[in-house]
């Protein structure tokens, strides 16, 4: 087995920096829906994303794909591959629009509360940000260095959870923050039983969203260590780890947050915090707007790239570099544009969720699903090992792979907790990963399969892993070749059977009818807001 490159830092922290950004929101979601109706909500999310995690995992695995986009051009065509680029493009400028807002909301709140300022127009810090902070960003031809800095972002995220827990309990004998809302929360909507439903369904696919497992999940497969199927099963069972962890950091954000301000609750927490004017969230508000406009040129890095590639130029070349700063400009400008004209985050990122989502959060997901069955008996030779010895990195490695790239998981784990080095000779079991610890393990062919035996092996292959460097974003790598490149599946006719299309059809007819529930009902309270 090859050497398996650390793939992407970008990916890893770009997922963070999205559920950092949706987080601020989310206690906006709950106040809208209630008390049973925010449960509900998340527990079917969390149902949909435990069932099509695995199966995604497992289809990533059998086309031996090395990014999301790659998988559908092996499983969907090239069609289907370039709607997939239209819709990443096209949600990565709601993020970022929601990013300059984020970021210029809390740099104004700073203003005013630590400098006592006097209001003034917003959009003088959004052009700031925007044109001589951001621009300037976009222009770095390697983003090892942002990327870097920017891993912080899940430092904060925990530290944002942890001190509004922190908040509501000091203030919950008094029922209220700072005199500008309530401690209190509906149970249900209060409204009709039609708007309720409408209200439920809108919020559906901006939760779903959240949830971003699925873009690292190539890079994770391509980056731990160990024999084919042990690192299946255990990517497979760090996401579902990954997806438990980050459902309970929003349910204990949206609800706190919710309860905390009440009726007057805003679109961004952050917000209602910043007008009690504790110097703390300030500073803390202050750090992640820092920590999103850094995420802003590291977003739009994979989309130029993916844009000039399909001209066939490449920012090496001066040319290539000319265009790539048309791009960065005219991106900017249009999520300058959009910022100033609506400041909503809630909103924003539903409509794109809605929209562009519904095409890589639950249509491609279910086909990849759908046609599980036939990847894995063409390609059943991709789970037998082909090599004598491996070395086995141990669950919390891919964990930690959602908040930083994996080959920082693997030195940080190693240094802490050091390698397994107990039991040599033992044989293990595909039951019986590592939590902490990396292993070593010879492997022993039989008639009943292949038997995995602890020992103290640590081949030069892998010791060389540490040492790569991970400075570049996976779709440049992966669009370096062809791709179909290296992927030859064995051509068997596998029918799919009816009782499976029957289960993937009608979830890909339910989850488009929501989305355009969501985007319907979304768009019109833009509308309402500009126009208002």
């Amino acid at each position: 087995m090859p050497v398996r490159k650390q793939k992407s830092s970008v990916s890893f922290v770009l997922v963070s920096q999205m559920m950092g950004a949706s987080l601020l929101a989310i206690p906006y979601i709950f106040s809208q829906l209630g008390a049973i109706l925010s449960v509900l909500s998340f527990i079917i999310v969390y149902a949909v994303v435990l069932i099509l995690l695995p199966s995604f995992t497992e289809a990533i695995h059998y086309t031996q794909s090395l990014s999301y986009r790659q998988a559908t051009h092996r499983i969907c065509g090239k069609r289907t591959c370039q709607l997939l680029n239209i819709c990443l493009i096209v949600s990565y400028y709601g993020f970022c629009t929601g990013y300059v807002i984020i970021s210029s909301r809390a740099v104004y709140q700073f203003m005013i509360n630590v400098f006592k300022m006097a209001a003034f127009n917003i959009i003088y810090v959004k052009t700031i940000i925007s044109f001589l902070i951001i621009l300037p960003l976009t222009l770095i031809r390697k983003m090892s260095i942002l990327s870097k800095i920017s891993s912080i972002s899940s430092l904060i995220i925990g530290t944002t959870v942890i001190s509004i827990i922190i908040l509501f309990s000091i203030k919950f004998s008094a029922k209220t923050v700072c005199g500008n809302g309530q401690y209190q929360m509906d149970i249900i909507p209060q409204d009709s039983i039609l708007n309720i439903i409408l209200k439920f369904l809108m919020y559906i696919p901006s939760i779903q969203s959240n949830f971003g497992s699925y873009n690292t999940i190539p890079s994770l497969l391509n980056s731990i260590q160990g024999p084919p199927l042990f690192r299946k099963k255990t990517v497979k069972l760090a996401t579902r780890i990954a997806a438990t962890v980050g459902s309970l950091f929003f349910i204990s954000v949206g609800y706190l947050g919710a309860i905390m301000f009440g009726a007057s609750i805003k679109n961004n927490i952050f917000d209602n915090i910043g007008l009690c004017k504790f110097i703390y969230f300030d500073i803390l508000s202050l750090l992640y707007g820092i920590v999103v406009i850094i995420a802003y040129p590291l977003a739009i890095f994979p989309i130029k790239e993916t844009i000039l590639l399909s001209y066939k130029l490449s920012m090496d070349t001066m040319k290539g570099y000319c265009y790539s700063i048309g791009i960065d400009i005219l991106f900017i400008l249009l999520s300058f544009l959009l910022s100033v004209l609506y400041e909503d985050i809630v909103v924003i990122f539903a409509i794109f969720a809605c929209i562009s989502g519904f095409v890589y959060i639950f249509l491609l997901p279910f086909i990849f699903a759908l046609q599980l069955p036939k990847l894995r008996a063409q390609n059943l030779h991709l789970d037998v090992d082909d090599q004598p010895s491996y070395t086995l990195d141990p669950l919390i490695v891919p964990l930690l792979g959602h908040i930083m790239p994996v080959n920082n998981a693997r030195k940080i784990t190693e240094k802490i907790f050091g390698r397994d080095e107990q039991g040599v000779g033992d044989f293990i079991s595909m039951d019986q990963l590592s939590l902490f610890r990396s292993r070593s393990v010879m492997v022993e062919s039989t008639l009943e399969g292949p038997l995995y035996q602890k020992s103290l092996q640590d081949t030069l292959q892998f010791r060389s892993i540490d040492d790569l460097d991970i400075s570049e974003p996976l779709l440049q790598q992966e669009n370096a070749q062809d791709l179909q490149a290296q992927y030859i599946p064995n051509q068997i006719d596998i029918p799919i059977s009816k009782l499976r299309k029957v289960i993937v059809y009608s979830a890909i007819v339910g989850s488009s009818l929501v989305c355009l529930i969501g985007a319907v009902m979304n768009i019109k309270k833009m509308i309402v807001g500009i126009a208002g």
